[in-house]
């Protein structure tokens, strides 16, 4: 019960965004089975229904009830061979302060090497928006890496368009290990980025889907005085453009018992 007095429920703003539909709208039984799904696909919702309350001539109400569920998670590491003993702690929170945002940490300690950190940020609604966003740091001994994306998914079986950029910038220090013992490390400096944007065709259940993007990745390698015992690898440059064309029939049924024990999930058929 004092666990559950820590949870911020979820505003109801935050659950409206999630709706596919508003007041004055004509009524459409499939945007609210749709809305439905997405509400329960959240993953701090134990349960979501949306149901028709009352029905006349010329409006319709329509009730929305969805219950919380414990959305902090936290976790221990402890692993050990190759002569390595690696420990920590992770915590995530997927439903910060009730906004939907998602937060999540995590420290790791390698006896005789040092401590590695990562941090992650995701916001599914930017600005109310239909944008998504996540930023990561990772900052370690043997990474320094920082990777984001902005994306407008297609979030509903109406949406005409999606599209985005993923970026990452990282330096490694590679260790190769034989018989327990540590021969080599080679550096690694990664930087690259991903465009994309996506159009769909077709009625709500039968779509086709165009995708194009290009991808761009420089991959250098470099030796550490006193610890490159190896030839070191050629450099690297990737780039080129993708074209991808889907086919799509779409249905779904309800499952309950799954992954997620009790929860009623949607699998798409």
């Amino acid at each position: 019960e004092w666990a559950n007095s820590l949870h911020v429920v979820t505003k109801e703003n935050i659950i409206r965004q999630e709706i596919l539909f508003k007041a004055g709208d004509v009524f459409d039984s499939e945007l609210l089975e749709e809305s439905e799904r997405n509400l329960r696909a959240l993953a701090y919702f134990g349960a979501a229904k949306i149901t028709v309350t009352n029905e006349d001539d010329q409006f319709v109400d329509i009730s929305v009830v969805t219950q919380d569920q414990w959305s902090t998670l936290l976790s221990s590491i402890f692993q050990q061979g190759g002569g390595r003993t690696i420990f920590g702690g992770a915590v995530e929170e997927f439903n910060l302060l009730g906004l939907g945002k998602q937060i999540f940490s995590e420290v790791r300690y390698e006896r005789g090497e040092g401590t590695q950190a990562t941090f992650r940020y995701t916001d599914p609604l930017v600005l109310g928006s239909r944008w998504t966003t996540a930023q990561t740091a990772i900052s370690g001994p043997f990474v320094r890496s920082y990777a984001g994306r902005i994306i407008r998914p297609f979030f509903a079986l109406d949406t005409k368009w999606a599209g985005g950029l993923t970026f990452v910038t990282r330096n490694d220090i590679l260790r190769l290990f034989d018989r327990n013992i540590e021969t080599n490390r080679t550096g690694l400096e990664s930087d690259g980025f991903q465009i994309f944007g996506a159009r769909a065709f077709g009625p709500r259940f039968h779509k086709t889907r165009v995708r194009l993007s290009y991808r761009f990745l420089n991959r250098n390698f470099s030796s550490i005085e006193g610890l490159t015992t190896i030839e070191l690898p050629e450099d690297e440059l990737i780039h080129g453009t993708a074209v991808g064309l889907t086919l799509e029939n779409i249905s779904f049924v309800e499952q309950r018992r799954l992954d997620k024990f009790l929860r009623t999930e949607d699998l798409t058929l």
